[in-house]
């Protein structure tokens, strides 16, 4: 029965060793590159985000660039007349004086509803009502039908902006009324954060530039100093 060849590894020993050390040296060589090959990845990637932010940022500078800076500093002006980035109480006291003056109306009382000008944590939610914060009044004014009307008139077209919710009129004689009134003077306070620098820059829609061309139709008040008036509370320290 003939007998099948065998394999001679003999003749393969002078191969053995080399080829042994030669794969020691390739999967150590992969161990301590392995390191230094993905640090060179993590920095290609890397260079590759800067680039990216890098022409994000560019576009955005090329387009705030074409701004009109007094434009935008006469824009922010009216927004901000109109819709203070604060609690005003001052000021809207101010404006319901003068509003109620121009009109020729009395005004008898006044009063801010507690707890609207702590903080603003007292503050309502805005989605309960309005998706703009507020302060709310209530107010007293006296006068004629005539003179009413042209208060409600003004009170839509002065700033800042302002609602009546509830009018309640009292008719009295010789075609004097007395009117009780809850005004919402509404705020708006500035963003807390301003978005990652290379974002976009959001570009004014057709919709909010109707917006403001309704907004900047508002005028503000003029200035003057409040006159004592009743605040519709007695003064518990007054002896």
């Amino acid at each position: 029965m003939p007998r099948k060849p065998s394999l001679d590894l003999n003749k393969y020993k002078p191969f053995i060793l080399p080829l042994v050390i030669l794969c020691l040296v390739v999967f150590s060589g992969l161990f301590l590159l392995k390191p230094k090959i993905s640090q060179i990845l993590g920095v290609r990637r890397n260079l590759s985000s800067q680039k990216t932010k890098l022409a994000q940022l560019t576009t955005k500078v090329a387009a705030l660039q074409g701004l009109d800076e007094v434009e935008l500093e006469e824009r922010t002006k009216v927004l901000l007349g109109v819709l203070p980035s604060q609690k005003d109480l001052p000021g809207a006291l101010v404006t319901i004086k003068s509003v109620t003056n121009a009109a020729g109306l009395e005004l008898r009382g006044i009063q801010v509803e507690p707890g609207e000008i702590s903080t603003e944590s007292a503050q309502p939610e805005p989605t309960k009502k309005y998706n703009l914060p507020f302060l709310e009044f209530k107010i007293t004014v006296g006068g004629n039908r005539t003179q009413f009307e042209d208060f409600l008139t003004k009170l839509v077209l002065t700033a800042p902006l302002m609602q009546a919710t509830t009018v309640e009129i009292t008719q009295a004689d010789g075609g004097a009324i007395e009117a009780d009134l809850k005004l919402d003077v509404f705020f708006l306070p500035l963003p807390s954060t301003l978005g990652a620098v290379e974002k976009p820059l959001a570009s004014i829609t057709p919709q909010e530039e109707g917006i403001y061309q309704q907004l900047s139709r508002i005028s503000p008040a003029q200035t003057g100093t409040i006159s004592p008036i009743q605040s519709g509370k007695e003064n518990p320290f007054t002896p």
